[in-house]
């Protein structure tokens, strides 16, 4: 902020007093008004008094004129203080017209403030969490510090994984959100990010790598930049303190344009967004190949309300390609989606999301690959994914909650499709999450796993997190 603390506190304490002063004026010429007449009523009773046995001497003409000169005295005063409240007023105007130049004032949006001389609300949040969590299986890297399915081992090598603990801060995460009035709409920008970057060094500094998880803008309708993909639907996302949520969630940040219409009720959302395929062969679970994809993913999605229920409706056409020295070819696929959050018994919700076709691919948690190469290297198929999970939410009482969320995932692979390629995915967590403050959670977890490889191998996680969030 460029403004002058000490000036801007000098105008601030200025432009109080000019406000009390102005607020006082309106009733103290009333007040005025009434005295003066009060003490006009009892000079004229006390003269009347005073000189009774004399009455008959004085004049009615000589009353007359002592009332007039205490009337005219009356009303100077009046002027005089209806001058001083005018010579208020403009000094107000005067202080309101400066402060915006010189200082921060509350936003439009909740919880922002405005920068000088500008219609931008700024609006700065996140959070601080830590998470503590004893795995029945460590599995090395980014999978002890959330649930990440594919990270399951599976077959012989899975019994002999030892156990684990880890503490770690990494989903400590930081936004800034703006937000313009213009002609055209309201122009707003969410900048945010975390600590799930490159891993840092745990003998000594326990440093993570802070990386961008959102950078987007909106200009009325139109948005452009990184965020959720329109495939997802914000209102079904469990509240879980795992970081990773059910093994069949639609989850994944990405570029994109996209384009919003409301209507009576609801609003429906198209977009264009990044394209990646990966793909799986006879022999590997995924091919090196360049990024040889030419047409962004299509996404639509309708969004509605039906009393305090939020509902939505997907659907998305991919594009996928493999382009190398010896392999040439793509096809297309698509996937449906059903989701929303539902209110029942009191202020319980149910949260829910089922999704169906071969384009599921990556979006699904980077679970399942997009394509699969058969033995002559060209683009044998795109796997058929069907996936569902489910969330019921309870309050105990209005600073203690759970939730229970279960899901299931499998996919058809085709005919001599590498044995290493996952097939299948259930997971299942519990919690109790106790807020003792606003803006504040503590809580534990449990947390259950289980992976399928295309030859049948199977491996499944145990795990407990302790977590605490505090908000701001």
């Amino acid at each position: 902020m460029s403004a002058d603390p000490v000036a801007s506190s000098a105008i601030a304490g200025e432009a109080s007093g000019a406000r009390i002063s102005a607020g006082r004026s309106p009733t103290a010429p009333r007040r005025l008004r009434s005295l003066h007449r009060s003490a006009l009523f009892v000079a004229v009773a006390a003269l009347f008094a005073g000189t009774a046995p004399a009455a008959q001497a004085q004049s009615v003409q000589e009353l007359k004129t002592q009332i007039e000169a205490l009337q005219r005295k009356l009303e100077d005063l009046e002027r005089k203080q209806q001058a001083a409240e005018a010579e208020n007023k403009r000094k107000m105007a005067e202080l309101e017209q400066k402060a915006p130049a010189q200082a921060v004032t509350g936003g439009d949006i909740p919880g922002s403030f405005k920068l000088p001389g500008t219609d931008t609300s700024i609006r700065i949040g996140g959070y601080v969490k830590l998470d503590g969590l004893y795995s029945s299986k460590g599995v090395g890297g980014v999978g002890d510090q959330l649930f990440a399915p594919a990270t399951i081992p599976v077959g012989p090598a899975s019994g002999a994984a030892e156990e684990h603990f880890e503490f770690h801060a990494r989903q400590t995460r930081l936004n800034i959100f703006t937000h313009t009035p213009t002609s055209v709409g309201a122009v707003t920008a969410l900048l945010e990010g975390d600590f799930f970057g490159a891993n840092g060094n745990q003998v000594v500094s326990n440093s993570h790598g802070f990386r961008l998880r959102h950078a987007f803008g909106t200009i009325g309708k139109f948005g452009a930049g990184q965020f959720w993909s329109n495939f997802m639907d914000l209102n079904a996302i469990p509240d879980t303190l795992d970081f990773g949520g059910p093994g069949s969630q639609i989850f994944d940040r990405q570029a994109q344009v996209r384009w919003t219409e409301k209507f009576s009720g609801g609003e429906w959302i198209v977009s264009l967004e990044n394209p990646e395929s990966v793909i799986g062969s006879t022999t590997a679970t995924s091919v090196a190949k360049p990024d040889t994809d030419q047409v962004p993913d299509i996404v639509g999605r309708v969004q509605w309300d039906v009393g305090k229920a939020k509902l939505s409706l997907a659907g998305m056409l991919r594009n996928v390609r493999i382009e190398t020295a010896t392999v040439d070819d793509d096809k297309w696929g698509g996937q449906v989606s059903f989701a929303g959050r539902v209110p029942v018994l009191g202020q319980d919700d149910l949260r829910f999301q089922v999704h169906a076709g071969n384009a599921a691919g990556r979006y699904q948690n980077g679970f399942y690959v997009d394509g699969v190469l058969g033995p002559t290297g060209q683009l044998l198929s795109l796997p058929k994914v069907f996936s569902a999970f489910a969330a019921y939410r309870h309050l105990w009482t209005q600073n203690l909650r759970s939730n229970l969320v279960l899901s299931g995932s499998r996919a058809d692979l085709p005919d001599g499709a590498f044995g290493g390629l996952n097939k299948s995915v259930r997971s299942a967590h519990v919690n109790l999450i106790w807020s003792p403050a606003k803006k504040t959670d503590v809580g534990v977890e449990y947390i259950y796993g289980r992976r399928e490889t295309e030859n049948g191998q199977s491996g499944s996680l145990n795990r407990v997190q302790f977590s605490t969030q505090v908000s701001f």
